[in-house]
């Protein structure tokens, strides 16, 4: 199948120093065209097609984009290994799903060759999430594999304070590092719906500003707690959980940090107090868990989305 390649465009930076404007152009160091590790594969939902986006950093000089609410939006319903808890299980539930950030994190599943994965989602674009790869793609997926993707955002147990989604997104990105190796540090994908479509009225803020020991919370849906063992689990299971701690670890893809999860909140958003996403919940070891940061690559693409810059193929 023929691939189309698109390049995210990036408006050069205008600096005034003394007095003097000066214009500042993407450079060659600022592009990676062959390199697959900065490379995305955006895959049509609809025509099965695969597009290659080549990403252009983002020279604004802006490090993160912060966290937006709109009034309530009603919708209606149309249609790995266990991750880690270290020493005691800490999570609590979160009671009220419909205050911000938690309306903006979203119960999702995803339905294909006859097997439903589940994770969890968090928007940061009026219709955009991002969560982990492994839950909608697998190594063996191709552009006749059909997806039935559902997110039902603020979920509680089995109350949908705003309904579930159900409408066919428009593209699915991800890294062509996970696509051919399903690589856990590229273990993370976009989910991408009409540009006429408003999928959440809160959308997280994100950075690329990762530092150790900053306080970090991961929220999400688990599918089995210490309080999950009750006469409520299956209630439980489909609840928001969310722990806290500060960032033990920065590496170059991944940040590391000792806060407990379970499978099921694969996707889940990393973020700081103030509501910025700065990685994406992936997994662990019994001594800590670990996500996919956002890096320069990441966040451009995301910025562009957010922006409304990102160039969709008619």
């Amino acid at each position: 199948m023929k691939k189309l390649t698109k390049l995210i465009t990036i408006i050069a930076v205008v600096a005034t120093i003394s007095g003097t404007t000066l214009s500042s152009t993407v450079s060659a160091a600022n592009y990676r065209r062959n390199d697959s590790s900065t490379r995305y594969i955006a895959y049509d939902c609809k025509t099965g097609e695969e597009t290659i986006i080549d990403i252009k950093l983002d020279v604004s000089g802006i490090n993160y984009v912060e966290a937006e609410s709109d009034d309530e939006i009603l919708y209606t319903t149309t249609k790995t290994n266990a991750r880690v808890v270290i020493g005691d299980d800490e999570r609590e539930t979160i009671s009220d799903t419909t205050v911000s950030p938690y309306k903006g994190i979203g119960y999702l599943t995803c339905t294909k060759n006859e097997e439903t994965e589940r994770g969890t989602c968090a928007a940061f674009a009026k219709n955009a999430v991002i969560t982990a790869a492994h839950v909608v793609w697998d190594k063996g997926d191709t552009d006749k594999t059909e997806r039935i993707i559902e997110i039902s955002f603020g979920r509680n147990g089995d109350n949908y304070p705003y309904g579930t989604i159900t409408d066919d997104p428009v593209k699915i990105i991800i890294p062509e590092e996970y696509k051919e190796n399903s690589s856990t540090e590229y273990d993370y994908a976009i989910i991408l719906y009409s540009e006429d479509v408003t999928i959440s009225s809160y959308r997280f803020g994100f950075s690329k500003n990762a530092t150790e020991s900053t306080n970090v919370s991961v929220t999400g849906y688990p599918k089995n707690t210490s309080t999950a063992e009750s006469e409520n689990a299956s209630s439980n299971s489909f609840m928001q959980w969310t722990h806290s701690g500060k960032i033990t670890k920065v590496n170059a893809s991944t940040i590391q940090y000792k806060i407990d999860t379970t499978g099921g909140q694969s996707g889940a958003p990393v973020y700081t107090d103030e509501n910025r996403i700065v990685a994406v919940h992936h997994g662990g070891n019994s001594t800590r868990n670990s996500a996919r940061r956002i890096d320069d690559y990441l966040f451009s693409i995301m910025k562009s989305i957010k922006d409304g810059t990102y160039e969709y193929d008619e």
